[in-house]
């Protein structure tokens, strides 16, 4: 998101999950868990008033995760004329704070009371707190990240891949930012084809 837009829209969620939380609306909330004390205070103000609080978790590989930045950015851009651009070092930062933010999410006085973890098709894992600490959720989420892809989503990947690389050269070829997401998605295919090849 723009840097100039950013604070007053995150104004605006606060204003929102206010009202829901105060006039007994539920909420489904969507974030990056970049901070551990965004979905942690969101948690705490909906259990204030009175809810069951859940984490759903969609876990996506860093390398699928960058790629659907990259083509949600290119297919935008391309329809509409305009797109949200998200640079890698923004994105794996946040990426790289999932397991902190989940850990803070299960502790024994976290208002979080279910946690399920989810891939893009299917149900991983599900736990609920009786009485502690919520077990398992960060390696159900680490195991699909690690995990190789299949021939189907690999060729799927690399389809995708093809296409936004040859968008992004072609559309943005002295932009430094996108320059360096182009880089980033061929070693991210380097990493794949070496995950593949070593289970075969």
């Amino acid at each position: 998101m723009p840097q100039a837009t950013a604070q007053a829209a995150g104004r605006w969620v606060e204003m929102a999950i206010d009202y829901a939380a105060t006039h007994r609306i539920s909420a489904l909330v969507e974030g990056t868990f970049r901070n551990p004390a965004t979905p942690l205070t969101t948690a705490r103000r909906f259990a204030d008033h009175g809810f069951a609080v859940e984490l759903h978790l969609v876990a996506v590989a860093p390398e699928e995760s960058r790629l659907s930045i990259a083509g949600r950015f290119a297919r935008d851009e391309k329809e509409r004329g305009a797109a949200r651009f998200t640079a890698v070092g923004d994105h794996d930062r946040a990426f790289a704070a999932i397991p902190e933010t989940i850990a803070v999410l299960s502790v024994e006085d976290s208002p979080v009371g279910r946690i399920v973890v989810r891939s893009r098709t299917a149900l991983l894992h599900e736990a609920r707190r009786d009485g502690g600490v919520i077990h398992g959720v960060v390696e159900a989420a680490q195991r699909e990240w690690e995990r190789p892809l299949s021939d189907g989503e690999f060729a799927d990947w690399i389809a995708r891949y093809s296409w936004v690389s040859r968008y992004l050269r072609s559309a943005h070829p002295d932009d430094e930012d996108i320059r360096e997401l182009r880089t980033q998605l061929g070693l991210d295919r380097e990493r794949l084809e070496s995950m593949r090849a070593r289970c075969t």
